[in-house]
């Protein structure tokens, strides 16, 4: 399905408890099994439930992504965040805002990325960001310059511009998981950042593993929400 152009999954209730986007990671799409079972439950649990396709991915593939140089990819996935921010505020205020009196999300990897990020621009209810950082630009520094070498300096700034303050963080409930031995996306950053928030409804939650959507993370995830219902 499209809305506004953008490729859209979702499962709707008449009555919905709310909406939650779900964000996948660099590669991913749309689709729930992105997710290892969290929209079902998230429906179940009365929200209304909607994935999209990040720019450049899913329905809307195109270059670099063709070919997956990672040189290419990894340079493309700073604008792939801020266009796809971009949208899923457009597609809240201009399609789901009239029947959802608030908005979640619950992002993975580079979807936890877009989740930190969409703080400033929505007032959110929850906000879970999955082995994702708030800081952009000290994941590029740690994880990225290895791979880009000199061209990283052309992103340079645009990496400031996404990476999150702390005052321009302020969703209802923030849950934020990452794994402590993820060769992928740091922990520290994200654990930093909350530990510096000093609020009774954030929370931070590391885990023995790597770069990855756990059982026990999902079963946290749903006993958050349920808990803040």
């Amino acid at each position: 399905m499209m809305i506004l152009g953008i490729p859209v999954h979702e499962m709707l209730h008449e009555h919905p408890n709310d909406l939650f986007f779900l964000m996948h990671g660099h590669f991913g799409n749309k689709s729930f099994s992105q997710f290892n079972g969290l929209a079902e439950q998230l429906y179940e649990m009365g929200y209304d439930v909607v994935s999209i396709d990040a720019y450049k991915h899913g329905e809307r593939l195109q270059a670099p992504y063709l070919l997956n140089d990672p040189v290419e990819t990894t340079l493309a996935m700073v604008d792939v965040i801020e266009h796809t921010v971009t949208d899923i505020v457009r597609l809240y205020q201009k399609h789901y805002h009239h029947k959802n009196r608030s908005v979640s999300i619950l992002g993975i990897s580079m979807g936890g990325h877009i989740a930190f990020l969409l703080n400033r621009y929505l007032q959110l209810d929850f906000c879970i960001p999955i082995i994702g950082s708030p800081n952009l630009k000290l994941h590029y520094v740690i994880k990225k310059k290895p791979i880009l070498g000199n061209r990283m300096n052309g992103i340079e700034s645009k990496l400031n511009e996404l990476t999150l303050q702390a005052s321009d963080f302020h969703p209802r409930y923030a849950l934020v998981l990452n794994g402590e031995q993820d060769d992928v996306v740091s922990f520290e950053p994200a654990k930093t950042f909350m530990a510096g928030l000093n609020h009774d409804q954030y929370s931070y939650r590391g885990y023995p593993c790597g770069h990855e959507l756990t059982s026990k993370m999902i079963q946290d995830i749903i006993t958050y929400v349920r808990s803040k219902q």
